[in-house]
């Protein structure tokens, strides 16, 4: 039992660190495909219309992917972009889902990278929980040292065993 609880608080702990990697670029893409989705089914009228100047774009607008793109702390799915002399004019939906979806993998990875005692103690709990866990069948090793056992705890030793008493060598007969 005790070894089964170590594997499930291990797997879960992996989990914790780096499945959510998984996790989040699944919903990405789910995310992805409902954007293109909603882009090809919104009519031309029904879009944001974002107007910058050429010369401040490259300052306002960080562009994420192809038609993606951040301005001012908002992602934008860009369904055309218009240029003019001095100004682009950018027709785009904001994607909400995204932005929320950004902010969970960033409040997650400060929750578990800041060295809070809480986390400390987690880190701590788990490292004992699976080390008692696995070590639980070599928690008390007996050792013969000069016919005399004492327990030691924690700790794997490997001896060899030498009698007290020397045994004389076998009788070989080579007839």
């Amino acid at each position: 039992m005790k070894r089964f609880i170590s594997i499930l608080l291990l797997s879960i702990y992996l989990f914790n660190l780096c499945g959510y990697i998984f996790i989040y670029s699944h919903i990405k893409s789910e995310i992805k495909k409902e954007a293109l989705k909603k882009l090809s089914a919104t009519s031309p009228g029904l879009f944001e219309e974002i107007i910058i100047g050429k010369k401040a774009s490259s300052k306002l607008i960080e562009w994420k992917e192809e038609n993606e793109f951040l301005y001012k702390g908002n992602m934008y799915d860009v369904a055309s972009i218009k240029e003019d002399d001095d100004k682009f004019y950018f027709y785009c939906i904001r994607d909400v889902n995204e932005e929320k979806l950004e902010d969970a993998l960033k409040k997650h990875i400060e929750n578990n990278s800041t060295d809070t005692p809480l986390n400390k103690t987690k880190r701590n709990l788990l490292k004992n929980v699976i080390f008692e866990a696995l070590v639980s069948s070599y928690n008390k090793i007996t050792t013969s040292v000069n016919s005399k056992r004492e327990e030691i705890p924690n700790v794997i030793l490997f001896s060899s065993y030498t009698p007290d008493v020397p045994t004389p060598p076998p009788n070989i007969s080579l007839s």
